[in-house]
């Protein structure tokens, strides 16, 4: 589709969503952010964001992964900090999004911050959030760190396991990446196509 038609397109809905008078339905709010968002058009996400009467963790989780996936994560980050300024914790797919914008900028401090977060709330980590830990530590350079949340990891999965094997050679450790690539055969996991294309761990 055209840009310009898009763009129209957008503001149409906007503008329709507002006079049929859902500008105060949380959940459509959240839908318009998150349909603006994968349409490349975060200054409609962020009007729809800013005019809200009331936002949720989705609300804000929505722009900030909407800012990551636009390729633009400090911005991404700053709104983190001001949803932590304004009383809101995050979730999971907040914690992924914050991760992932800290891997590209290299905010360690920000990671570490959350590391200490989750791990403060003493629950299990689902495994998409540990794959997000440990490829942001290898991604900021910190090896020991991300072997530390695989380790603690339960019930890891083939992305898990790819993810610190990918680290470990990238970061020039092959051998113990042939070791963690062995291991994870031994237990019955199969590799994935990127776990395999490794032509250091090619046997």
């Amino acid at each position: 589709m055209d840009s310009s038609k898009n763009r129209y397109g957008s503001k149409q809905l906007l503008g329709l969503v507002y006079k049929s008078g859902f500008d105060s339905d949380m959940y459509i709010q959240n839908a318009l952010i998150h349909f603006y968002s994968g349409c490349d058009h975060m200054g409609y996400a962020y009007k729809v964001f800013d005019k809200m009467p009331e936002k949720d963790v989705v609300s804000w989780t929505s722009v900030i992964n909407g800012l990551v996936d636009n390729k633009r994560p400090m911005d991404g980050l700053r709104l983190f900090k001001r949803m932590e300024m304004e009383g809101f914790g995050p979730n999971d797919v907040t914690v992924i999004s914050v991760l992932r914008a800290c891997a590209e900028t290299g905010a360690l401090s920000v990671g570490i911050k959350l590391d200490q977060f989750v791990n403060g709330r003493g629950v299990k980590l689902k495994k998409k959030v540990v794959t997000a830990f440990i490829d942001m530590y290898l991604k900021c350079g910190c090896l020991d760190s991300a072997m530390r949340v695989f380790d603690e990891a339960f019930n890891k999965d083939v992305y898990v396991w790819t993810t610190m094997i990918a680290g470990l050679a990238s970061h020039g450790h092959y051998k113990e990446a042939v070791e963690l690539f062995e291991q994870m055969e031994s237990i019955g996991l199969k590799p994935v196509e990127k776990t395999k294309t490794n032509k250091k761990l090619q046997r």
